[in-house]
């Protein structure tokens, strides 16, 4: 899906606000310069965001309501993929069974040069987090998706009719941690899950926890049992993370203590 000529010229006005800010440029312009950039680039993230279509890419296996998030498949620089971000999102369009989606990134070979910002994409295939398919009545749902250069999302959701406690969910795909909120809804602190990546569906596939959509399949049809088109897929299990042109490779999350990802 490309993106409109609006849409485009945000983010290439992001990317020379960032050039403008970075490397020490910030300490070069005055104080009031620094701070009409600053204000400048919130309010085309804002903008941005708000030019962003909610997109259905997954079905509710308990009540069959669509899940419709924004994305941004038309390339990495989309401050959509971007791991810290000062604005938040639109709210997922979703039912009550919802409960996070998780993600990973086929990269087919590339290094995508067009983002400016780092942007964690996981690893290369789909995977599923144990923990969260052992709370009571869980389920997930895999689908997969094209971004406009070709490579393959791959999104995992997450549905319960007993919803997560918050202090036992996940960060959302893309991001290092996620709010939890106290009783008026503000947030707290920040939580941090570091679950072990199974990449073994079969077991998941086969007590039908785990069901999938065909990829690019627009109508969403739940599908179950083992001839799944996601079985035998290659590529790194690593964590991938792109910056600047480059592609990083850390290890992947082994249900360690709250610690950042260690450097390959």
């Amino acid at each position: 899906m490309a993106r409109s000529t609006q849409q485009q010229a945000i983010i290439d006005r992001l990317k020379q606000i960032a050039e403008a800010l970075d490397g020490g440029g910030a300490l070069k312009m005055s104080q009031d310069a620094a701070t009409d950039l600053e204000t400048e680039e919130e309010y085309l993230l804002m903008e941005y965001m708000e030019l962003l279509d909610h997109i259905p890419v997954s079905r509710c296996p308990i009540c069959d309501a669509d899940l419709k998030v924004t994305i941004d498949l038309a390339g990495f620089d989309g401050p959509w993929w971007w791991t810290t971000c000062p604005v938040d999102l639109p709210a997922h369009k979703s039912c009550q069974h919802f409960q996070v989606f998780l993600g990973a990134v086929h990269l087919r070979g590339t290094e995508p040069e067009e983002s400016s910002e780092s942007v964690m994409v996981g690893p290369a295939m789909p995977f599923v987090v144990t923990r969260l398919l052992e709370h009571p009545t869980a389920k997930a749902v895999l689908s997969a998706f094209e971004t406009h250069e070709g490579h393959t999302v791959f999104i995992i959701a997450y549905y319960a009719e007993k919803p997560f406690p918050q202090a036992e969910s996940h960060q959302e795909f893309r991001h290092e941690s996620y709010a939890l909120l106290d009783d008026q809804g503000e947030i707290e602190f920040a939580e941090h899950k570091h679950d072990r990546w199974d990449f073994d569906l079969d077991p998941w596939l086969q007590t039908k926890q785990l069901t999938w959509i065909a990829p690019e399949d627009t109508s969403l049809r739940l599908r179950g049992g083992l001839e799944s088109p996601y079985k035998g897929l290659d590529g790194t299990k690593m964590n991938q993370v792109l910056e600047y042109g480059e592609v990083d490779h850390y290890e992947a999350p082994h249900d360690q203590e709250d610690t950042k990802f260690e450097r390959h």
